[in-house]
């Protein structure tokens, strides 16, 4: 089934791609929100990994994302508690008080916008944690990254994602039918190339913080590489080997801090959009078939063998 036209879906990869390295981030914060479905009739459904954003002071806090751990299914004109979520990254600071208001990102048909916290979240925990923060950015500009960095909000021993290009899965080819980029008459196989750029800059001298960004590099090759799901189930590669790890390298090198980049890309399954032709409906289907005559003597007209008219279901 094709996705929504206004479906972000580059950024819901970039997001599923950092639910992937939670484990190097610390304890993922857990816990459950109250929504209100629209007047209506019948059940709603709130897909599993449906995300949220905490809004403060009227702004969205999009580092600090949440998402649905399961199926919840609500009636329609009621409010109901106790809708489990969990923070896609781990750390202290997703620890909200209750009360917090999250917004669906993207909204949810049937749902008012906004969900709130049903109590204090305790449980995340900066415990094991590699990666500090991580933040989703347009690009970073390497000669002059300090700006960057701190819009995307990111630190020591951050990480930042860069989504770069997209191509045919098999590259450019001939031909009419477009050979193995083709998934279906309406599906192709593209693929997506992000960068992941690791960010170190302890006050430590050279020798730790050069040590924090090879540890953190590893880590991401190692959580990242060969997967086709994350452990919330998102899909991060439809089809081939998974996510392909292509390049690391130290891309940066200044008085506060050391940039280390990853290179890496994922096959997608790209559907077209679905016709906005509309037909009729089908009521009918009738059936004629006839022998030709012959010549005379034999007899000239022609034989009806069926003439019939079947209503259709």
């Amino acid at each position: 089934m094709a996705e929504p036209l206004v479906l972000n879906t580059i950024e819901r990869l970039g997001r599923a791609i950092f639910a992937t390295l939670a484990p190097a981030t610390g304890v993922r914060a857990t816990g459950t929100v109250t929504v209100t479905a629209l007047a209506g009739s019948g059940q709603i459904e709130i897909p599993k990994n449906t995300y949220l954003i905490p809004v403060h002071e009227k702004n969205l806090r999009e580092f600090l994302l949440f998402k649905t751990t399961e199926p919840w299914v609500v009636t329609a004109g009621q409010t109901e508690a106790g809708v489990p979520i969990t923070s896609n990254l781990g750390g202290t600071r997703h620890n909200l008080p209750a009360g917090t208001v999250l917004r669906f990102d993207p909204r949810l048909d049937g749902f008012a916008e906004t969900a709130t916290l049903d109590a204090d979240v305790t449980n995340g925990s900066d415990v094991g944690a590699l990666i500090r923060r991580a933040g989703f950015y347009e690009d970073l500009d390497l000669a002059n990254p300090t700006d960057d960095l701190f819009a995307a909000r990111v630190g020591d021993r951050g990480v930042m994602l860069i989504w770069s290009r997209s191509e045919p899965a098999e590259g450019a080819l001939s031909g009419m039918r477009q050979g193995s980029n083709r998934a279906t008459r309406a599906a192709r196989f593209w693929r997506e190339h992000y960068v992941l750029y690791v960010v170190v800059s302890r006050l430590t001298g050279d020798t730790r913080r050069r040590q924090d960004g090879h540890l953190i590099v590893q880590a991401i090759t190692r959580l990242l590489t060969d997967r086709h799901q994350n452990d919330d189930g998102e899909q991060l590669s439809t089809v081939g080997s998974g996510v392909e790890i292509t390049e690391r390298a130290r891309l940066g090198r200044r008085a506060n801090h050391y940039i280390y980049g990853i290179q890496l890309r994922v096959n997608q399954t790209l559907e077209a959009a679905l016709s906005s032709r509309t037909f009729g409906p089908w009521l009918r289907t009738h059936f004629e078939g006839v022998v030709p005559g012959r010549d005379a003597p034999e007899p000239t007209d022609p034989l009806e063998v069926v003439d019939v008219t079947d209503p259709m279901p």
